[in-house]
């Protein structure tokens, strides 16, 4: 039995870390061909809730979602939608491989969060083997690889967003296991892609919506490359979230 799960394991984080390597080459090539990030968010969150919801209809599992918990589900929901624009932000301000390196330092401000909003402590040991991480992210920020910090500063808040998503989806799990999205990962991850999806698409369209479409209205704008990229980009998105 050992056996096939341990293979089945290992094919899943091979399948993760495929996506998440074209996702984040996507990302940047969408951002090189048009500086659109709130438009690269609503095409990642629409295809996550079609992928999602149509995963969801054929394990036979409802749709709808009830009342219990819904506010700490749209903590879930924010946070979750604030650390992807601010990801994309910063990935139309700098360079990739600077963006993953800040991203790094994600579990600092996860260990942060949880002292302040769970009350949380951890072993003086877990604190020890974050200082590695801080140095290498603070040696990565700084001289000419560095990016600017506009990029830092975006990367960071996404990095307290996605930690304050990992709290608030623990406190949803704790305090109301009942609910569908804290009985369901996929259920989960299709009310916070359908909710962050609601407050993407005016702000998308208030703010690029101009550049966007002067840009496919364009000759010289290569539409079909841009559109198809940002579709592939969602759907990678998808499978490694």
């Amino acid at each position: 039995n050992d056996g096939p799960s341990m293979a089945i394991t290992l094919l899943l984080i091979c399948v993760w870390y495929a996506t998440s390597l074209v996702a984040i080459t996507t990302s940047k090539m969408t951002m090189q061909m048009l500086k659109v990030p709130l438009v690269l968010c609503c095409a990642q969150f629409l295809i996550a809730t079609a992928v999602s919801g149509s995963t969801l209809l054929l394990q036979r599992k409802a749709l709808s979602l009830g009342r219990a918990g819904l506010s700490v589900l749209a903590s879930v929901a924010i946070t979750y939608t604030l650390g992807f624009v601010f990801t994309n932000f910063a990935f139309s301000l700098t360079h990739a491989s600077f963006v993953e390196t800040v991203k790094a330092g994600e579990p600092i401000s996860t260990v942060v969060l949880v002292l302040l909003l769970l009350g949380e402590r951890e072993r003086v040991a877990t604190y020890a083997s974050l200082l590695p991480v801080v140095l290498g992210v603070g040696m990565a920020s700084s001289g000419e690889a560095g990016g600017g910090f506009d990029a830092f500063a975006a990367t960071a808040a996404s990095n307290f967003c996605f930690s304050a998503r990992a709290v608030f989806a623990k406190q949803l799990k704790r305090d109301f296991p009942t609910s569908p999205a804290a009985t369901s990962d996929v259920s989960l991850f299709f009310h916070i892609s359908w909710m962050g999806l609601l407050g993407l698409v005016p702000l998308a369209f208030c703010t690029e919506a101009f550049a966007l479409r002067s840009s496919l209205a364009s000759p010289s704008f290569e539409s079909g490359r841009f559109l198809g990229v940002m579709a592939l980009n969602g759907l990678m998105y998808t499978g490694y979230n």
